[in-house]
């Protein structure tokens, strides 16, 4: 806290003590009040008690801004959710009035989940209307929104506007992020020996903390394949991940177990800012209702019930700890990265190799130790792991009379005594003419007739018997 500020709060509280409490000017004391809630973490528990005694008097005949004052000093220390939803309801009230600094305490309100769940959305529109009046706070606010592209979908993710917020105001955190763009060259040409100057000369713990940090203990991630790079990026480009004409379907096409790596990117989803080489995920009782899974990262376990969409999969946001990127609390070397699930999709090549045949995820979820922010862009590239000592689930499976006019039967035969059993033929296009639904088989030799239909175009087409969660392929000549 600087010097003027200290004196600036003394002669307020001298004001306090003196001859306000004999009086009930509520415009008066509601004025010298609110000064003082922007230092409230500053300021004595005394002096707190006599604020609010300031504005009792008033916020008990119904005035909005001594209720809001109330609410929003006792919110220090270790407030009940009770107190918590008043003050949010008081301060939602004050700035749907125009209120500039109620404005800006919903915005963080809705940002940390104080009395409401969080709402990125609702909080960068409250920073957004205080941000009309020129306010030094809420800029560094848009400006850390619009850094990470979070608050608005689609996502508004902008260097060059944050840079512009940033330095548009005087807030000591707004500084501690525009040096984090520049030591990494996010939006900006990066210079490090400038950026741990700025971070030095800011006077915060975080920029501190972050500054000894880069110079003692971050490493640089180590390169990815072009391969891994062009998977990660081309999610949605069914050029490469579309084989035989068909989408990835997780429930049948999942493996039971792969090992993999974690790719982590800066915001713009540019950049390598991470690698983790220490992940595992295992498939469990996927032919049941109720499968499970269970994932490691780093040297963290995590078990729970797995859910499949035609998308990916999802998980009940179990809690892993990662080393904290841009390190700032010196009391906390990881966060926790929770995940929501993975979205799935399966390549056969890239513009390099055309045999590369991956299944590649992107991770989606929140990060714990920052009022649940989405996690940057977050991507797997797993590897199956093959047991070469395990018996094979199915013999001997093929598909007779082929060609075929129509009607025709697939033969195999199973050496698990429980099996859950799944067919369906598709053509080059994507589209299933026939399909089994699951079927419980024992082990032993079996057959099952399939049709494709009149309707369908001849050539080639796919036939799909997933044993177990496990895939088998043989292709059929519709004539």
């Amino acid at each position: 806290m600087n010097k003027s500020l200290v004196w600036g709060l003394l002669c307020l509280a001298l004001t306090f003590v003196q001859p306000m409490f004999a009086q009930h000017n509520c415009d008066e004391n509601i004025k010298i009040a609110k000064i003082y809630l922007d230092h409230l973490d500053k300021v004595t528990e005394k002096l707190r008690t006599n604020i609010q005694q300031s504005v009792a008097h008033c916020a008990s005949t119904g005035n909005p801004e001594a209720q809001y004052i109330d609410a929003i000093v006792s919110l220090q220390g270790n407030p009940s959710e009770h107190q918590k939803q008043i003050a949010f309801t008081k301060t939602k009230q004050l700035a749907e009035n125009n209120d500039l600094q109620a404005q800006r305490n919903l915005a963080i309100m809705y940002k940390v989940g104080c009395g409401t769940e969080v709402n990125l959305a609702k909080s960068l529109e409250w920073f957004e209307k205080a941000c009309d009046e020129g306010d030094s706070f809420t800029k560094y606010a848009i400006g850390y929104f619009q850094m990470k592209g979070i608050g608005r979908y689609p996502a508004a993710q902008d260097y060059s506007g944050a840079q512009d917020f940033f330095m548009s105001g005087t807030e000591p955190m707004a500084e501690h992020w525009f040096s984090v763009m520049q030591y990494f060259g996010y939006g900006i040409t990066a210079n490090q020996s400038q950026a741990l100057s700025r971070l030095d000369a800011n006077p915060t713990t975080e920029s501190k903390t972050l500054a000894n940090f880069l110079r003692t203990e971050y490493t640089s991630p180590p390169p990815i394949s072009t391969d891994e790079n062009f998977v990660v990026h081309n999610i949605g480009n069914h050029i490469y991940n579309n084989p035989y004409g068909t989408f990835y379907t997780p429930r049948t096409d999942i493996k039971p177990k792969y090992t993999g790596k974690i790719i982590e990117f800066d915001w713009k989803d540019e950049q390598v800012t991470r690698v983790l080489e220490e992940f595992e995920l295992e498939v469990l009782d996927k032919g049941t209702d109720n499968p499970t899974y269970k994932m490691t990262i780093g040297n963290t376990t995590k078990t729970g019930a797995l859910k499949f969409s035609s998308s990916g999969i999802g998980f009940e946001k179990p809690s892993f700890p990662i080393s904290e990127l841009y390190k700032s609390n010196p009391n906390r070397d990881s966060v926790h990265y929770k995940i929501d699930g993975i979205n799935l999709i399966r390549y056969v090549e890239t513009k390099n190799s055309p045999n590369y045949i991956k299944e590649v995820g992107k991770l989606y979820g929140s990060i714990e130790e920052y009022n649940n922010e989405p996690f940057p862009p977050l991507y797997v590239i797993l590897e199956p792991v093959v047991d070469p000592t395990a018996e094979p689930q199915v013999l001997n499976y093929r598909l007779a009379p082929n060609p075929t006019t129509g009607t025709f039967k697939a033969y195999y035969t199973l050496t698990k005594p429980e099996n859950s059993i799944i067919m369906e033929v598709w053509d080059h296009r994507g589209w299933i003419f026939d399909e089994t639904g699951t079927l419980q088989q024992g082990a032993g030799d079996h057959e099952y007739t399939l049709n494709i239909p009149e309707r369908a175009d001849p050539g080639v087409m796919q036939v799909y018997l997933w044993v177990n969660g496990e895939q088998f392929v043989q292709q059929i000549v519709k004539q």
